[in-house]
């Protein structure tokens, strides 16, 4: 009696009431029924089919696959291929397309990708061999061995991994004869294709975050933003937008970076980027609270860089003969951007480091914003043609050479298809 009073009442809300019922409603009601109540899916699905999204469409596909084989070494698919819900998705083959197959497959959990895909192997013969393909593009840079599993079940041919192992080999060859970012060894059109998987086009905020042209250009030109880009690229972090936050947020503990798409922050957009990305990447290289170390040694290497940056400042800024005592680097660059502010006597790069200690920062923000401030000077334009700029800078560059980059090559060989 229950199932036949819900299809009769959402028959009755549907059909005079439709303007009623808001579509994340009418999307909500389609999850819920798709697992407690087959035939109102299906009545919802047949009657406003315009009304659900793809997104429910994946979302009932994974779980009704994935339901009670969580944990378990294999795939319960005694269930699955039993669930009505299942055989109604899987026979009706416009329901679900070639992109949400896509996604469907592309699960972060390995287990959960070898189950998903051995079922839709067996049950969903119309997923087309390109979408397997896109997979096996991503499981190369995201999870060797998942893209083993693919070439071994049959689903990307051999010439086709042959050639794209091939081209990710030839990546790594000219990285190793050039020492060069990988991003300076790979074509343009791949590199588009690189910035639209972390930015897609398609979402009508990227123009407010970047300019694809000059990202492409700004990266082509510089290793260290190149590396920067790339490495985070490697990690797959949630991008979102916001209007609330400051320009941009980068949240460790979610691997999420938010952006600010507000019209203010236009104006160098792609710095904000740069900066927000370099800080994800030091926590993907370190794994230590966002900070550019994850040892004594080059914590200490770090501490006399900031050190000696700011006795570069004070020589050409401000020549103070007599040795100047302070309890930390964080006091000292506070004096020596109050220093600077009174004679007047900036620069871009300066700039930079007074919103560091001259801002809401204290002592304990120092090393995770001073090392930033780096690619992002670059991605500003101030460093590339300022002497000056180069010349504060240099033993952090230095550091960035010594450090930062042999860490970046190793996490990045290590995450992409090495050969």
């Amino acid at each position: 009696m229950s199932v036949q009073y819900n299809i009769e009442s959402a028959r009755f809300l549907v059909e005079n009431n439709k303007n009623l019922i808001s579509q994340n409603a009418y999307n909500e009601g389609f999850k819920r029924s798709a697992f407690n109540n087959v035939e109102l899916a299906k009545f919802l699905v047949e009657k406003n089919r315009e009304l659900i999204s793809q997104e429910s469409y994946i979302w009932v596909m994974k779980n009704v696959i994935l339901k009670e084989c969580e944990n378990k070494d294999v795939l319960n698919s005694v269930f699955a291929t039993k669930s009505r819900m299942m055989k109604y998705l899987l026979e009706t083959p416009d329901l679900v397309s070639q992109d949400a197959y896509y996604r469907i497959l592309l699960d972060h959990n390995e287990k959960g990708n070898i189950y998903l895909t051995n079922f839709l192997v067996e049950n969903a013969p119309q997923i087309a061999p390109v979408t397997y393909q896109r997979i096996f593009d991503y499981a190369l840079t995201a999870n060797n061995k998942y893209a083993f599993y693919l070439m071994q079940k049959g689903l990307v041919d051999y010439p086709y991994a042959k050639f794209r192992q091939e081209l990710l080999s030839a990546k790594f060859k000219c990285e190793k004869e050039y020492s060069t970012s990988p991003v300076q060894c790979i074509t343009e059109e791949e590199l588009y294709n690189i910035i639209n998987d972390m930015l897609p086009r398609t979402n009508p905020y990227t123009k407010d975050v970047c300019d694809y042209t000059e990202l492409v250009e700004l990266l082509k030109r510089s290793p260290v933003l190149s590396n920067i880009f790339y490495t985070v690229f490697l990690n797959k972090p949630i991008i979102e937008f916001s209007a609330i936050r400051p320009p941009a947020h980068f949240i460790s503990e979610e691997n999420k970076i938010e952006l600010n798409f507000r019209s203010s922050f236009k104006a160098g957009k792609e710095e904000f980027l740069i900066h927000e990305l370099a800080h994800a990447s030091m926590e993907y290289l370190f794994n230590n609270l966002v900070n550019p170390y994850n040892n004594a040694t080059d914590l200490a290497l770090y501490n006399n860089a900031i050190d000696k940056m700011l006795n570069n400042m004070v020589d050409h800024f401000i020549g103070v003969d007599n040795e100047l005592n302070f309890s930390s680097t964080f006091e000292k660059g506070r004096w020596l951007m109050s220093e600077l502010s009174r004679s007047n006597k900036e620069d871009c790069a300066v700039k930079q480091l007074e919103f560091l200690y001259n801002g809401s920062y204290g002592p304990e923000d120092e090393h995770v914003e001073l090392i930033v401030r780096y690619p992002q000077i670059i991605a500003n334009g101030c460093y590339e043609q300022n002497p000056i700029a180069k010349e504060i800078f240099a033993p952090i560059a230095q550091y960035w050479d010594e450090v930062i980059t042999p860490a970046m090559a190793l996490h990045n060989e290590w995450h992409d298809w090495s050969v």
